[in-house]
């Protein structure tokens, strides 16, 4: 083999190596930009300004248009409290969903809330949204959106009954609604 040869071979190499390289930046460098895309459509949509909360709604697959369904969270949380939704816990929620105007992509996502019960992360997720909240609404406002949440909440816990309305509403869905409760004192 002649030093022409091998020179042409390691020139190959070096341009098939730099070569690929540069295309995992440039996917790295559109993946960035898809991300801060996403995430400042986020701010837009939801009126929250801090990072690290439309970071955590972005992780979690929410969008703008599914923006919607994060109100609907705490219902699908205290739904699922007891191990399974029941007909009149699901009903409550739909109905709470249509009256918040939620659509596809965003009905889609509370379908596959209801059909499979979602990890404790869309909790932790919801909550980092009401601190987010917090900061960007006026107190009433605030105090509105608690007040709406919490009382859907306890419809959708109530929904299911008990015997002649005694036990409506089992320890475990009062544990999630004080933790509900919670979110938004401590937001």
């Amino acid at each position: 083999m002649t030093l022409k040869t091998l020179d042409d071979r390691r020139q190959a190499l070096e341009n098939e190596f730099f070569s690929r390289k540069n295309r995992e930046a440039l996917d790295e460098m559109r993946a960035q930009n898809a991300a801060k895309t996403r995430r400042a459509s986020l701010v837009e949509a939801s009126h929250i300004s801090d990072e690290d909360v439309i970071a955590a709604l972005d992780e979690a697959g929410i969008s703008p248009e599914t923006l919607t369904a994060v109100s609907v969270i705490p219902l699908v949380v205290v739904a699922w409290a007891d191990g399974s939704i029941k007909p009149a816990e699901r009903a409550a929620i739909q109905k709470a969903a249509a009256e918040a105007g939620l659509t596809v992509p965003g009905s889609d996502l509370l379908e596959g809330w209801l059909a499979e019960r979602p990890s404790t992360a869309l909790l932790d997720t919801w909550k980092a949204y009401v601190h987010g909240l917090h900061s960007n609404l006026s107190g009433e406002a605030y105090t509105a959106l608690r007040d709406q949440v919490l009382g859907s909440a306890r419809a959708v816990a109530a929904a299911a009954g008990g015997f002649l309305g005694l036990g409506a509403i089992s320890a475990a869905e009062t544990n999630i609604l004080d933790a509900l409760h919670q979110a938004f004192v401590d937001g």
